[in-house]
C-alpha cells in the first residue's frame, strides 16, 4: 500500500489491528473514528502520517496513544489516555511513566527496547502483554500484583527474575 495517499475508516470500526497500515509510507491523511478502542501493535509505523505527528501525545480513536513525542524522560500520561497500542514506547528514551487511572492493559511489546525505563506506576493494571518489558534492563519498579502476566512478559528485563 505505499502509494496509499489517504485513508477514512468506518465510524462503526472498533479496532486497528497489528501492522494494519504498516509501511504505507505515503499515508498522510487517516481520519480514525472515536470508535476505535484498540489498535495493535505498530499498526501505523513507517506512515508519514505517523512519523511526522510532532504530538506529546498521539491519541486516535477512543483515547488510544499510539504514540509519544515527549521532552524530557519522565512521561505524566493525560487522563485523556485510556489504552495504548503495543509499541507506543517502542525504544523511546523515557525512566519513568506514570500511567492515567483509565489504562487496565499494558499490551505486548509496550515498553520494548526502553533500556533507560526504571518506573512504572499508576494505571489500573489487569493484564501484561507478550513481551512487555523486552530490553527494559533497568527497571524496579512496577506492580502488577493482581493481573494476569504473559510468561513472556518479562523476558530480557530486570524483572525476569523476580517473575521466576
Amino acid at each position: 500500500c505505499s502509494a496509499l495517499p489517504e485513508i477514512t475508516l468506518p465510524s462503526t470500526l472498533t479496532s486497528i489491528g497489528s501492522y494494519a497500515f504498516y509501511d504505507c509510507y505515503n499515508l498522510t491523511e487517516i481520519e480514525i473514528p472515536a470508535s476505535v478502542k484498540y489498535v495493535g501493535s505498530n499498526a501505523f509505523k513507517n506512515t508519514s502520517w505517523f512519523y511526522y505527528n510532532t504530538d506529546e501525545e498521539m491519541i486516535i480513536g477512543d483515547g488510544v496513544l499510539i504514540k509519544v513525542t515527549a521532552p524530557t524522560s519522565k512521561i505524566v500520561l493525560s487522563e485523556n489516555v485510556k489504552s495504548f497500542a503495543g509499541g507506543a514506547f517502542d525504544s523511546a528514551n523515557i525512566e519513568s511513566i506514570k500511567l492515567s487511572s483509565a489504562v487496565t492493559d499494558i499490551p505486548e511489546y509496550a515498553f520494548s527496547g526502553c533500556v533507560d525505563l526504571k518506573e512504572v506506576t499508576g494505571g489500573n493494571i489487569k493484564s501484561v502483554g507478550k513481551r512487555a518489558f523486552n530490553g527494559c534492563f533497568k527497571i524496579t519498579s512496577f506492580n502488577a500484583s493482581d493481573a494476569t502476566v504473559d510468561a513472556e512478559a518479562y523476558i530480557n528485563s530486570s524483572l525476569a527474575k523476580d517473575a521466576q
